[in-house]
């Protein structure tokens, strides 16, 4: 199974997890990944994804670079990530190094993609009798004729009457994907390292069996090559420091007037007898209604490339504080992130005609010729448009306690996270400030609490209204270390747990706080009536703005039967608030402006998870 995209990797892998996927380029095919179902009510729903405990895209690296992949659905877990935990979060941590040795893998994969599932259409005859029996119901008159019927039936003058299957015309069957990998694990005395190379590269599924002299190519390609350095390295024996190096560039190639969304919407609205992909003169086919001609799309409209760059850094160091007090460590953590995308296209222009002939109902012969000229052959013309750029800081500090005395035990984390994310235009900044703490108790191995918290907040929000407070709470029993349990062989694990908590979601449409404005009417001025634009009041402010709240209950089992059946089975409930609407409805138009956002929406979700595993 060749994985393009590491999302398409975890159907079906974790309980919770829902991931789905509709359609796109192959290369392009990113699933979104729901964690316990889509919880409010728009397209932020997906899951927060850290690697390497940053917020990155899943997709933007490889699946060999991958070593584990867990996920958190409860307010226990997912409080401490404050404004930014509401929706669940998915944790991706890469390969790292051995302590000695070397070791060397290698992979070639070549898979085919293929269209799946594609429609049957109508042929020319099927869909002008379908015409007709729709303007009939309309009462209307036909708009083809029996003898029309009978030319498209039959195949008579094609050139008037066509009959063309524009997905087998445009579509090939295969296209192929390659997929080389290799990776190299390994370290010596205090240095340890994980190098991975990828490249992948394929072609797309269009035919081009019609260019004539042309020196490049308007298949849907795509050539990725992605490469990570994962490096550990004691500075003493209380030192660590952790540096990871990746990057990715990317390319792809297409049909310069049509991207692949846009053609396949082509190949569906364009009927079979619309007109024919070629007159005998060489001339393309086109209508008043369908200008657009789908074969042409490919093959004569010169082509385009896209280029996307993609970087990560980030540094750690861990310090072991044991000399000043036992159990005691401190980490700081900053990254980096950079992409930046770009298009670089060749389009041409194409001639296109639209021939009809009625025809005589006695002798079958044509009549009433006419002919349209449609657009016009044009040399290839250079264009480059910048795709949009994306900047990502983070700084992580931590300071971990971990301390065990008779029969108690301790772990308790303090964390501050501050980041900075710039994406392309106005009101694209992000500043987020997240203090967190984490402390977990057990006693004598067999009851647990777990008290989550963080107080977090964002630049984007009223300045009195940016933090709010998250807490959360866990409690544990292990059932199993009782001595009525201790010696079962039936029953080698059992746990019973619960938790309750918030955790938010920061708002995905910046300083509703403020009132926005927008173009207004020209304002004449002078004698001879220059002129200039205005401002207008546009959507009204609305300074009570908040994140959205989700407040979360979980009760959850946990089990090893027989040493070979592991169950977890859980039932949740969430109700998440304070969700962005609009007031559309319930203030009266005559204000004259745009509606605002209030923070009044309310999505209830609640379900059960069970997972099963037999060894």
């Amino acid at each position: 199974f060749c994985a393009i995209n590491p999302t398409n990797a975890l159907y079906g892998q974790v309980p919770g997890l829902t991931v789905l996927q509709n359609g796109g380029d192959w290369w392009g095919q990113s699933a979104t990944l729901f964690v316990r179902g889509q919880a409010n009510l728009d397209n932020t729903s997906q899951a927060l994804v850290l690697i390497d405990g940053f917020e990155r895209s899943l997709s933007t690296i490889t699946v060999n670079e991958i070593e584990s992949v867990s996920v958190l659905k409860d307010a226990g877990a997912t409080a401490i990530y404050g404004q930014r935990g509401a929706n669940g979060v998915i944790l991706v941590t890469t390969k790292r190094g051995l302590k000695e040795g070397m070791q060397v893998d290698f992979s070639y994969e070549r898979s085919m993609n293929q269209p799946f599932r594609t429609p049957k259409m109508l042929d020319a005859f099927g869909y002008a009798n379908a015409m007709n029996e729709a303007l009939a119901l309309d009462g209307k008159d036909y708009l083809y004729s029996k003898e029309q019927l009978d030319a498209y039936k039959n195949g008579t003058y094609p050139e008037y009457y066509p009959n063309v299957n524009w997905f087998d015309e445009v579509l090939r069957t295969t296209g192929f994907v390659n997929d080389v990998n290799t990776t190299f694990k390994g370290g010596k005395g205090k240095t340890r390292y994980f190098v991975s190379l990828n490249y992948m590269g394929g072609e797309g599924l269009l035919k081009q069996d019609r260019l004539e002299d042309v020196n490049y190519s308007t298949q849907l390609n795509y050539n990725r090559a992605n490469i990570r350095t994962n490096l550990d390295i004691e500075v003493t024996k209380s030192t660590l420091l952790k540096f990871n190096l990746a990057g990715r560039i990317s390319g792809t190639n297409r049909p310069g007037n049509s991207t692949s969304s846009a053609l396949y919407s082509t190949l569906y609205g364009t009927p079979s007898n619309a007109f024919p992909i070629k007159y005998a003169d060489g001339k393309w086919g086109g209508s008043p209604v369908h200008q657009r001609n789908p074969v042409a799309d490919v093959n004569e409209s010169g082509f385009a490339t896209s280029h996307e760059r993609t970087f990560y850094a980030d540094l750690t160091i861990e310090q072991d504080l044991s000399a000043l007090l036992e159990g005691l460590s401190v980490s700081g953590a900053v990254s980096f992130d950079n992409n930046v995308a770009y298009w670089d296209s060749k389009t041409k222009g194409y001639a296109n005609v639209y021939r009809s002939a009625e025809i005589d109902e006695i002798n079958g012969v044509l009549y009433n010729h006419t002919s349209t000229d449609f657009g016009e052959n044009t040399a290839l013309s250079f264009n480059t448009s910048f795709g949009g750029q994306h900047r990502h800081a983070n700084g992580i500090i931590k300071a971990k306690y971990k301390q065990q005395w008779d029969k108690h035990k301790l772990n308790a984390m303090l964390l501050f996270h501050a980041d900075q994310e710039v994406g392309l235009g106005i009101n694209s900044t992000f500043h987020r400030i997240n203090y967190a703490g984490h402390f977990q108790y057990a006693y004598d191995n067999k009851y647990m609490a777990d008290l989550a918290m963080s107080y977090s907040g964002n630049n984007i929000l009223p300045e009195d209204n940016r933090f709010h407070f998250y807490p959360a709470l866990s409690l544990g029993w292990l059932i199993s270390n009782e001595g009525f349990l201790k010696d079962s062989e039936v029953v080698n694990m059992l746990k019973l747990r619960a938790s309750t908590g918030l955790s938010g979601l920061e708002i995905n449409t910046p300083y509703l706080h403020l009132q926005k404005y927008s173009g207004g009417n020209n304002y004449y001025y002078e004698d001879n009536n220059s002129n200039q634009s205005g401002l207008k009041e546009d959507r009204r402010a609305n300074p009570d703005i908040t994140p959205e709240k989700s407040f979360t209950s979980n009760v959850g089992v946990d089990a090893v039967l027989f040493n070979k059946l592991s169950l977890n089975v859980d039932a949740f409930y969430e109700k998440r608030s304070q969700i962005l609407v609009s007031e559309v409805n319930s203030v009266s138009r005559v204000i004259g402006v745009s509606a605002t956002q209030v923070a009044e929406g309310i999505v209830e979700n609640k379900g059960v998870e069970v997972g099963a595993l037999w060894n």
